[in-house]
């Protein structure tokens, strides 16, 4: 198991954002509308569709209200959250860059080391050709 980050926080900053959510009458959250226009709904709000704006998410609820009578019209969820984390992200974007230079250089050292087997490969089929070559030539210098 991989072993998890320690972030750093540089700053924390007092705030005040909304985000909005749909919820319907069994306490379930709108997650998205399929192609065939059906909704799925989770039980959890973490795998909830989140909306940035109130507006959005209410035309989403006029949407579901008009088209699926047999259903409550889905509730309004407000989020509000209260404080901001500056997470410096330094570490792990040095940590990423070096993997990926060495995931290349990796590839690169793969490559090169296939290219060397073929050509050893290669030199070897081609050695034994002209070994036989000179040998069937030195024949027919003998005989004539």
């Amino acid at each position: 198991m991989a072993k998890k980050e320690v972030d750093v926080i540089i700053k924390t900053m007092e705030i005040n954002l909304n985000f909005y959510a749909i919820a319907n009458h069994e306490g379930k959250f709108s997650k998205h509308i399929t192609a065939e226009y059906k909704h799925i709904w989770v039980d959890d709000i973490k795998h909830a569709k989140i909306y940035l704006n109130r507006g959005s998410a209410c035309t989403q609820i006029t949407y579901i209200g008009e088209n699926y009578h047999q259903y409550p019209v889905p509730m309004l969820v407000e989020i509000i959250s209260g404080s901001c984390n500056y997470i410096d992200q330094s570490e792990r974007v040095a940590k990423s860059i070096y993997d990926r230079k060495l995931k290349g250089r990796m590839i690169v050292i793969k490559n090169l080391q296939d290219k060397i087997l073929r050509l050893t490969k290669e030199l070897g089929d081609n050695s034994h050709r002209v070994a036989l070559m000179t040998t069937q030539l030195n024949e027919l210098v003998k005989h004539n």
